[in-house]
């Protein structure tokens, strides 16, 4: 595949996307705001650039959102069982106001789960200070999204002149 956001563009149901160690710079979405995704998929970072073995730590896998929209975007429905695991998710940003925080990853599920969000490191995102639920790393809204082991720093809120 020529990027994450084509892998999970093509994948079907149980499919798992493998990305290799480097960085990337996508702003990745799964499903919309009221276009809610039912796809059964996990995104997992950290494999060696041959792919023979897995480990986040040592074979680090970046979604950098280059300061131009949120670095991840998940919208899920229930029983979707989505995973995103292994990353450094960096440089998301979100302008908008009223609920449209998480410049680093927003995370929507509605109904019962899984949507998973596990052993991403996320950092320097931004967001609008101003805005109601204005945060800078994660977001997550409507039922219950599962963050294990999630590593925070350097969030920032940014100001507009």
């Amino acid at each position: 595949m020529g990027s994450i956001q084509s892998a999970i563009n093509a994948a079907k149901a149980g499919d798992v996307i493998a990305v290799a160690e480097g960085s990337y710079a996508e702003n990745l979405v799964l499903g919309s705001d009221g276009a809610y995704s039912s796809k059964n998929i996990s995104s997992l970072g950290g494999y060696a650039s041959d792919f023979s073995s897995r480990d986040a730590a040592t074979f680090v896998s970046t979604i950098d959102g280059d300061g131009l929209a949120r670095a991840v975007t998940i919208f899920v429905q229930a029983n979707a069982e989505t995973r995103i695991d292994g990353f450094v998710v960096a440089q998301g940003a979100t302008t908008g106001t009223g609920g449209d925080g998480g410049g680093g990853i927003r995370a929507e599920l509605m109904g019962s789960g899984p949507l998973v969000v596990s052993q991403n490191r996320v950092a320097n995102n931004l967001t609008n200070p101003s805005a109601s639920d204005a945060h800078g790393g994660m977001l997550d809204r409507l039922d219950s999204v599962t963050f294990a082991a999630p590593i925070f720093f350097h969030v920032v809120r940014f100001v507009f002149v």
